[in-house]
């Protein structure tokens, strides 16, 4: 009877240490919980860390080549090397570069003009050569700004005038966000017992040993996502520049070929932000022949007295009211001029 009691004991007395976890592996719990999170957190920042990686080498490549069709990443050698190109082609041309004191801020921020620009004199013996002569120097892709265009109808001289094209960079080097503390399980004291604190030990460490060996990935990601941000906002910001002087360029090519149908006599023609001001011969009666001519491109236009028999028409720039209305954001129209080489581009950021 007495050894029946015993047996019956042992078990009650082991029970009392085995079946219920003590304060030691309640904490040890409560550590595993946590950290088990923080490293769940992890791994998913560290999976998509290679094909993020690869994201932001393709956008550098694909802006740095944006930039590069579009001159914006050229140095002024090789921007003078270009107008010297072009002046071979207007045999009598001159090149005059100056530089102004302070750089040109759009106030739209749409675009800024550096204080370099190019003045490039020549002559044409009628209005229709001198449109087309100053056209070899602005060409199709805008590597320079149309600024301006002036006649000397006495010397039958040009003046044209283009600015080197610059956009805003925004300085961003972005610190990697630290992955948090894992709960520090060694400071847990030791507890007699037998809840299985051991093996709860051993799988913390496991736990902060693969949590170690995540930390570069995934705090990297932090890094990686403001720097794809970066690329493609300067991106958006050279799409917005070479869209603003598509536009540009399409109305001034109208206003060209409107001042030859209409044989009118052309002052000049400038791009003041947010209009292309043409200068003419005439009166107001005049003007409004010309926007009569300009169509749709000239819905919006203003006049404006110059002096003695000149009047001045103020074409504007639509893509640039668009973006107004939109108060600077959304998406942008396409630039009104196709561009080669550039099939598919996404350029709304």
């Amino acid at each position: 009877m007495n050894k029946k009691v015993s047996f019956v004991c042992i078990p009650l007395f082991v029970s009392a240490f085995a079946c219920g976890n003590n304060e030691e592996c309640k904490a040890l719990d409560e550590a595993i919980t946590h950290n088990q999170s923080l490293l769940d957190a992890a791994r998913n920042k560290a999976a998509v860390h290679e094909r993020l990686s690869e994201s932001l080498v393709k956008t550098e490549a694909d802006v740095t080549a944006y930039l590069q069709e579009l001159g914006l990443n050229w140095d002024e050698d090789k921007l003078n090397q270009e107008i010297i190109g072009r002046m071979k082609k207007v045999p009598g041309s001159k090149v005059v570069r100056r530089t102004r004191e302070n750089t040109e801020t759009s106030k739209q921020n749409l675009l800024r003009r550096s204080k370099t620009f190019w003045s490039v004199e020549f002559s044409a013996k009628d209005m229709g050569q001198g449109l087309q002569k100053s056209l070899i120097f602005t060409a199709e892709n805008p590597i320079y700004v149309f600024d301006r265009l002036t006649l000397d109808t006495k010397g039958n001289r040009w003046l044209l005038e283009l600015g080197r094209p610059v956009v805003d960079e925004v300085l961003n080097k972005p610190l990697p966000n630290k992955l948090p503390v894992l709960h520090d399980y060694a400071d847990i004291p030791t507890k007699f017992g037998f809840c299985g604190a051991n093996a709860k030990r051993g799988q913390l460490a496991d736990i902060s040993a693969e949590y170690a060996s995540l930390k570069d990935k995934a705090e990297a990601i932090s890094v990686i996502l403001p720097k794809k941000a970066t690329w493609k906002g300067l991106k958006r910001r050279a799409n917005i520049l070479e869209t603003v002087e598509r536009q540009t360029r399409s109305i001034i090519q109208r206003v060209f070929k409107g001042v030859t149908d209409l044989n009118l006599n052309l002052v000049g023609v400038a791009f003041e932000e947010p209009f292309v001001l043409i200068e003419i011969q005439g009166s107001e009666k005049t003007a409004k022949r010309l926007i009569r001519y300009l169509g749709s491109a000239g819905t919006g236009s203003q006049i404006m007295k110059a002096g003695k028999r000149r009047i001045r028409v103020l074409v504007p720039n639509q893509m640039i009211r668009s973006f107004q209305n939109k108060g600077g954001t959304g998406r942008l129209p396409a630039p009104s001029v196709p561009q080669k080489g550039h099939k598919g581009h996404n350029h709304g950021h």
